[in-house]
């Protein structure tokens, strides 16, 4: 998916170990470490995308493993906290498909975790995919009130929608 032009470049995702430019969010931080990453099976040795790697670092060798088995030691929290963290990574280096597909691991995983909701609503935003963005937002919003960047984000998506259509494209 290609951005529109002119599309704003948004607020930066949130990371459960992360410091963001002008607050601090803290969520699950004793949870974010590589340890915890590597131990879920979403990082293996000298590779990021490790889903293939067991939580011991040996590689799997049943291929019919599935994913349920290769992450049998992680608890949900701790999964969809690494996808998390995993996506902004990957938003980071501006990889936004593979970020968004992190952040829909996670929320299907823990599909309470408001935090992946919110992730990946700022990059459905940067690519002009209001509606789909007032949904993430909308949803982080119906998970916790006291939100507020979801809060900004939601209002200034509606924004940027209205004047979208306004300009008719």
């Amino acid at each position: 998916r290609a951005p529109p032009s002119g599309t704003p470049a948004g607020p930066t995702p949130v990371s459960s170990s992360s410091v963001t430019p002008s607050r601090i969010l803290r969520l699950r931080a004793d949870r974010a470490s590589p340890p915890v990453l590597f131990a879920c099976g979403i990082w293996g040795p000298g590779e990021a995308r490790g889903r293939e790697w067991c939580h011991a670092g040996t590689r799997c060798r049943d291929s019919s493993h599935s994913i349920a088995t290769v992450f049998c030691k992680c608890s949900p929290e701790d999964l969809a906290t690494a996808y998390n963290n995993r996506g902004q990574i990957k938003y980071f280096r501006v990889d936004f498909d593979e970020a968004m597909d992190d952040y829909t691991s996670a929320i299907e995983v823990q599909p309470d975790f408001e935090v992946p909701y919110y992730n990946r609503g700022l990059i459905l935003y940067r690519l002009g995919y209001f509606d789909d963005a007032l949904e993430d937002f909308k949803k982080v919003l119906g998970l916790n009130p006291g939100f507020q960047d979801a809060t900004l984000s939601l209002k200034q998506t509606l924004l940027d929608k209205e004047e979208k259509q306004r300009r008719n494209y």
